[in-house]
């Protein structure tokens, strides 16, 4: 059974924004042309192998997603105006961290390397005076 263009150029639109089908696969020859080809075994999704299938007469419960929460929504904190949140603030502390271990600047060439090594120094001091208490 071959694929209508409706069904084709989908499957070649949605492998273009990254989304594959499950059945097919886009390939392209060496002179240009594009291919759907049908998979020899169908792609594993993580999704689709967690649901379940009934036959005709077989009853099943619905599914109620764990995500659902039936307690009524806890009060929100109030948003501080302050623009650095947290974990930026920790992310520059450990940034300082990290350049004063680089702080010695490779530079062979000893007075070139003094030099770069007061400018790593200098740049360090003038991180930390910015960063709030």
């Amino acid at each position: 059974m071959s694929l209508s263009k409706s069904e084709r150029e989908s499957i070649i639109l949605n492998d273009a924004r990254g989304i594959q089908h499950p059945f097919y696969y886009v390939s392209q020859s060496k002179d240009g042309k594009i291919y759907v080809r049908k998979r020899k075994v169908p792609l594993a999704n993580a999704e689709s192998d967690n649901i379940k299938v009934y036959g005709k007469g077989e009853v099943h419960e619905a599914h109620i997603k764990p995500s659902v929460q039936t307690e009524p929504p806890k009060e929100q904190e109030e948003k501080k105006p302050d623009v650095l949140s947290i974990t930026n603030q920790e992310l520059i502390a450990k940034f300082v961290n990290f350049i004063e271990k680089q702080t010695e600047s490779k530079n062979p060439d000893p007075p070139v390397k003094e030099v770069e090594t007061k400018e790593n120094v200098q740049f360090i001091e003038n991180v930390k005076k910015q960063l709030p208490p």
